[in-house]
């Protein structure tokens, strides 16, 4: 990891997310690294989006299963901020026996996780795993937690243009369209956005359908998430 600012650009640039996480897993001296976005700015869209180079037998039987629920891991990255070891992480009685099964899918004794929050208030969670014990992997997560953060910030970013396709052209919202997606996001409804900008129901409708149309969604809950991801709107 000598070249850190070439392994962040080769992360963001890399052809898809799939790529991005064997680029960080190569760098990073683990077995598996996964991305997992946990909350959209609209509570409804709160449907994770998960990519991992864990074994796919895991994967199936972790879903299969509803341990995203349960995990400890899962459950203390939507509580702080900060990265923590999976030491750190308090067990709960539903989840005692998911590490153990992790372990026979031939996952690793020991885990990292960076929960990222961007200005979207977009929150994912960045997490390696990996087979070192005792000091060896003290020694890792010591030599090389400054870099992961960085690393997970353009997992981030990579893995947002996936989600919400940014790399395709920002479509060119009206102003009112704008408008009535920025009071949708805050929570208001088709009435009362009318009549804060002092408009008819069946007007603020056109221009929601309008920006919808725009934005190539297929709904209105769709179409303010990729408004707010391209940065055409803003959350509070």
């Amino acid at each position: 990891m000598s070249d850190i600012f070439s392994l962040i650009h080769d992360i963001e640039t890399a052809s898809d997310l799939d790529a991005a996480l064997c680029l960080m897993r190569e760098a990073s001296g683990v077995d598996f690294v996964t991305y997992h976005l946990v909350r959209n700015i609209v509570p409804v869209l709160d449907v994770p989006f998960i990519r991992s180079n864990y074994p796919p037998d895991w994967c199936a039987h972790y879903l299969n299963r509803g341990y995203i629920a349960v995990d400890k891991v899962v459950l203390t990255g939507l509580q702080r901020q900060e990265p923590f070891d999976w030491q750190e992480a308090a067990a709960n009685p539903q989840g005692v026996s998911l590490f153990a099964e992790a372990i026979e899918y031939g996952l690793g004794p020991n885990g990292y996780t960076i929960p990222v929050v961007d200005e979207s208030e977009l929150l994912a969670m960045v997490s390696l795993n990996a087979h070192l014990e005792g000091d060896a992997w003290a020694a890792c997560v010591a030599q090389r937690a400054e870099a992961w953060q960085d690393m997970a910030m353009a997992l981030h970013r990579r893995a947002l243009e996936e989600v919400f396709a940014q790399d395709e052209q920002r479509p060119q919202l009206t102003r009112r369209e704008t408008e009535c997606l920025q009071w949708l996001c805050r929570g208001k409804d088709q009435r009362e956005l009318a009549e804060l900008l002092g408009i008819s129901s069946y007007t603020a409708r056109s221009y929601l359908n309008s920006a919808r149309y725009k934005l190539r969604c297929r709904t209105m809950i769709q179409a303010v998430a990729k408004a707010v991801a391209l940065r055409l709107i803003y959350p509070l």
